[in-house]
């Protein structure tokens, strides 16, 4: 299948792309790169139709994933985070809409987060698909937003997508501007002969840590056809006794 990624430069975007190629999909590249060149793929059709601007995916004549961002922007630019992630999965939802009206049938991949959850109360877990969003911050607010769109696109015009919410994942190439990465680069340059300490936020959360290769891998799957449309797939470990203790900032 042809799939148009967005954002494809991020952390999670540059680990797509590669789960993507080894199971042999035609992949496009859209979105800002580091490097300040241009995607190595021409732009599709599709991307040129949605104007997508963010986080997402979008899998295009075949499939499609809306935006999403390599960090959480908590009230910086609230504005901006609910026009990036709502509007932007707005405008891939719409392009997927009228290319079915033409007989060109996508699916779209609604990349959310299980910030959407919020602070639950103790009896509320272990978390579940149908556990009610409590939105704590900007972010978590788009993301719910935007899984609306998809929930009102699938039902008002019959277009195929899903929503993912996946929980923490680590990986190759995140920034350090999260936790695990941090503490490793804080290591690092300890070996190296700097001061012996290492900075750290709360030690008392505890968070679901995944694989960022096994988040991708289900993206792959969500993208090649897993799943009813409508559906919320949310990826995390199985178990609260297995969530993985993380230091929050």
């Amino acid at each position: 299948m042809r799939v148009l990624v967005t954002g494809s430069a991020g952390f999670v975007g540059r680990h797509l792309l590669e789960a993507l190629r080894e199971r042999g999909h035609d992949v496009f590249e859209t979105g800002p790169h580091r490097s300040g060149r241009r995607p190595r793929r021409r732009r599709h059709r599709f991307a040129r139709r949605c104007k997508a601007r963010s986080s997402s995916r979008v899998p295009t004549p075949s499939r499609t994933w809306p935006p999403k961002r390599s960090c959480r922007p908590r009230s910086k630019d609230p504005a901006a985070t609910l026009r990036i992630n709502a509007g932007g999965t707005l405008n891939v939802l719409e392009a997927a809409r009228r290319l079915a009206a033409g007989g060109v049938r996508t699916r779209v991949l609604v990349v959310s987060s299980a910030d959407v959850y919020g602070a639950q109360p103790p009896e509320a877990y272990p978390l579940r698909e149908t556990t009610a969003p409590r939105p704590a911050n900007p972010y978590a607010a788009s993301k719910v937003a935007a899984e609306a769109l998809a929930s009102a696109f699938v039902q008002s015009f019959g277009v195929d997508a899903v929503v993912t919410r996946a929980f923490n994942h680590i990986g190759t190439g995140q920034d350090e501007r999260f936790a695990v990465p941090a503490f490793a680069l804080q290591l690092a340059r300890i070996a190296a002969g700097a001061e012996p300490v290492v900075r750290v936020g709360n030690l008392s959360a505890t968070r679901d840590v995944l694989d960022v290769r096994d988040v991708c891998d289900a993206y792959v799957q969500s993208l090649e056809g897993g799943g009813r449309a409508g559906e919320i797939q949310r990826l995390q470990r199985y178990g609260h006794a297995d969530a993985a203790r993380s230091c929050g900032g």
